[in-house]
């Protein structure tokens, strides 16, 4: 998961940290300094991923990440109370011929959008 910043990815890892046994994630900070990672584990940081690192990436910053072309796939969240980033970056990867998908998120999950509001 790409943040905006180091403040960003410690709330949100402080926040998985607190989910219930069954719905915990495994993840960890990750910076350059950052040499072993699980395959199972999901990382949180604001620099560039490991090079390793090339099937998922969750955009959580309002920019595209200027290393998302190595990712097999690349999940954008758009925040409807500002959607023009989103648009922007929709617009982008539409230009250049990418295959894309939407997905409308339901009412079930307004306490996980607000969570990550909140970050």
């Amino acid at each position: 998961m790409l943040t905006t910043d180091a403040s960003m990815a410690e709330q949100l890892d402080k926040q998985l940290w607190e989910l219930e046994d069954a719905a915990f994630v495994p993840h960890q900070l990750w910076h350059e300094d950052v040499d072993a990672v699980s395959d199972n584990t999901v990382l949180l940081g604001w620099e560039e991923p490991p090079a390793q690192q090339h099937e998922v990436l969750i955009n959580l910053q309002t920019e595209v990440p200027y290393c998302f072309s190595r990712f097999d796939r690349l999940i954008e969240i758009v925040d409807a109370g500002q959607p023009e980033p989103g648009r922007n970056r929709y617009q982008f990867y539409r230009d250049r011929g990418y295959p894309l998908e939407t997905h409308k998120i339901s009412a079930s999950t307004t306490n996980a959008r607000q969570r990550l509001k909140a970050l």
